[in-house]
């Protein structure tokens, strides 16, 4: 190139490329059209219809050869086009979860569902294919400034077309006066958690369903349900609907753990804790939130606390304490129910490590935890690492570990509840009726009366069909702890008991103890060590 007044010429030579450089470019060409393939099939791209019936549910998914997709339920059809896959689901009932599995169909009135797509977005196999988040569900049937349809996996359909995510979506059999109470649960467990950690990251809606539709529901209430980032999924048994005898208590320490998520379940993201630290605060932590919200809206702060934690512990004792393992094996192992009762002693423990009021360390102790930089404190616990890792018996570390932290635990002597008296006398029967049957009895327990079972022949010393209501004269309802004294003493010793009934003319049984017992449950009370001179 050079300049004359201010011009610039500029002159082309061609040039005969070199055999290598021309090499080179081809190379560098095919790696950048595998790298753009390779971005283009990281995920599929698909489309989800559901038909004016909604009884079928038709998913399209584009790819140039045939995908392998985590389908359960869906079945291969018949296609049109060689890079167009179709398969095809049956909507018309709902498929509920087992164990800890989200529903892949929540079926909520005839012409409403929610369809579970997440199996499909991110299977838990890596070398699945998978769809790309933004399935195409027929937007043009929508206005555009209708919000999301699919949430967290969930495509929401009503008389065949998508549907916005609604605030609260139930299913037809769920009364108002229900739904009513239920969110004003939410509400007030929401508005608790904002005061102590700000708003959720997520607006938060809910889907709640009935379980066992089709069988008897009407006796008892039980539910399960999970929570995801702006979703909460809440599955009934049609028992906890009538409103006519109260919400259920123990529905809304439920309500409560579940919201609770929307704040702490990044708490899996800490890699740098180990893994059942983590599933102990996101479960535990749950777990003693709801129990903070609870007591202060019954007005027995501190006195609803140290139950709950007391109740955990023992749980966590009466669970773990016969596997002689250590309780992070064992949740490591994948014994997660353990998280729930262990991980919440574990959390109160930090709680009150920052204040001797849990509740106004509520704030403080998850701002920190969620940080990236502050999970190092969780790792230098020696006596934590000691009561979990069970290198003293679980009992004497989880005593121990309280103790530390201001709180006794002692096992209980009296004033048992009503739950705990029925357990105990439970276990002990089963354990006279293990020694005296030889491991082959009838026990069975229901409406707070426990009964061997009348067909059960193999029994020399108990009286089948009877009601046990004493061991060695010591009664079930009021000395039930001695009853069971009587019985791990006659263990002891290779002595006998014996066992009336609730018939004053049926004479009393005598049982040998062939075997001492493998493990009794153990009732506890925890309450705050009052430091002397302080009343």
């Amino acid at each position: 190139m050079r300049e004359t007044a201010g011009k610039a010429f500029i002159r082309l030579v061609p040039i005969a490329p070199k055999p290598w450089a021309l090499m080179a470019t081809l190379l560098l060409w095919a790696l950048l059209t595998a790298n753009a393939w390779a971005g283009k099939r990281d995920c599929l791209a698909s489309g989800l219809e559901v038909d004016t019936a909604m009884s079928k549910a038709t998913l399209r998914v584009t790819a140039r050869s045939t995908p392998n997709l985590n389908l359960q339920e869906w079945q291969a059809s018949k296609r049109s086009r060689s890079d167009e896959h179709v398969y095809t689901m049956d909507i018309s009932r709902s498929l509920l979860p087992e164990g800890r599995r989200y529903p892949l169909i929540i079926r909520l009135a005839p012409s409403t569902v929610a369809i579970n797509l997440q199996p499909l977005i991110n299977p838990d196999d890596s070398q699945l294919d998978r769809l790309c988040g933004d399935i195409d569900l027929g937007t043009s049937q929508r206005l555009a400034s209708s919000p999301v349809s699919v949430l967290e996996g969930y495509a929401f359909f009503s008389d065949g077309r998508p549907i916005p995510v609604p605030t609260l979506l139930a299913d037809q059999g769920v009364p108002q006066a229900f739904r009513s109470q239920y969110q004003n649960w939410l509400e007030m467990a929401q508005k608790f958690y904002r005061r102590a950690l700000g708003p959720e990251p997520h607006s938060v809606s809910s889907v709640i369903f009935l379980l066992e539709q089709g069988a008897n529901t009407q006796q008892g209430c039980r539910f399960s349900g999970s929570s995801l980032p702006g979703l909460l999924l809440i599955g009934l048994r049609a028992g906890c609907l009538d409103t006519s005898k109260g919400f259920p208590n123990d529905l809304s320490h439920f309500i409560a753990h579940e919201a609770f998520h929307q704040w702490n379940q990044d708490v899996q993201m800490m890699e740098s804790l180990p893994q059942e630290s983590r599933i102990m605060l996101l479960e535990g932590g749950a777990e003693m939130a709801a129990s903070l919200f609870l007591s202060e809206m019954n007005g027995s702060k501190e006195q609803g606390i140290t139950r709950d934690v007391g109740a955990a512990a023992e749980s966590c004792i009466d669970q773990a304490g016969y596997k002689k393992r250590p309780l992070n094996d064992l949740i490591r192992g994948g014994d997660y129910q353990l998280a729930y009762s262990c991980g919440m002693v574990y959390t109160f423990i930090n709680l009150v490590r920052i204040d001797s009021d849990p509740t106004v360390a509520l704030g403080t102790f998850w701002k920190s935890t969620l940080q990236e930089n502050s999970s190092s404190r969780f790792n230098g616990s020696p006596d934590f690492n000691e009561a979990f890792g069970a290198r003293s018996p679980v009992q004497n570390a989880m005593i121990e570990l309280l103790a530390q932290n201001g709180y006794a635990l002692r096992e209980t002597i009296n004033g048992l509840s009503k739950d705990q008296q029925f357990r105990i006398a439970a276990e002990l029967m089963r354990e006279v009726s293990r020694n005296d049957c030889q491991g082959n009895y009838g026990l069975f327990t229901g409406g707070g009366v426990i009964v061997l079972d009348p067909e059960m022949k193999t029994c020399s010393s108990l009286r089948p069909g009877g009601k046990p209501v004493a061991v060695d004269g010591f009664d079930f309802r009021e000395h039930v702890l001695d009853a069971r004294s009587a019985w791990i003493s006659a263990c002891q010793n290779g002595g006998a008991v014996s066992i009336d009934y609730s018939d004053s003319s049926a004479k009393p049984s005598i049982v040998s103890c062939q075997s001492p017992p493998s493990s009794l449950y153990t009732p506890f009370h925890l309450s705050r060590i009052t430091p002397r001179g302080q009343q």
